[in-house]
């Protein structure tokens, strides 16, 4: 049973920090057009990290913070 509960606690991890990943990335992109395709791949890069490293409260900041002002983009 405990292996059944990690297992889903890492999934809505990753789950959560691939949609905090998005909304932060898109937010990002929309937010400085001037420089977005230049700087896309360090954006992605910095998004995926925040994501990997906040999980369900990042999304959930992420969410709060940008009100998925752009969507959701990665």
């Amino acid at each position: 049973m405990t292996t059944w509960v990690l297992v889903a606690v890492v999934a809505a991890w990753i789950a959560s920090g691939v949609g905090m990943a998005g909304v932060t990335f898109a937010w990002i992109q929309g937010e400085y057009p001037s420089v977005a395709k230049e700087k896309a791949v360090f954006d992605r890069c910095f998004a995926l990290f925040l994501g990997a490293v906040t999980g369900p409260v990042g999304l959930g900041v992420a969410l709060m913070m940008t009100r998925a002002k752009h969507g959701w983009h990665l």
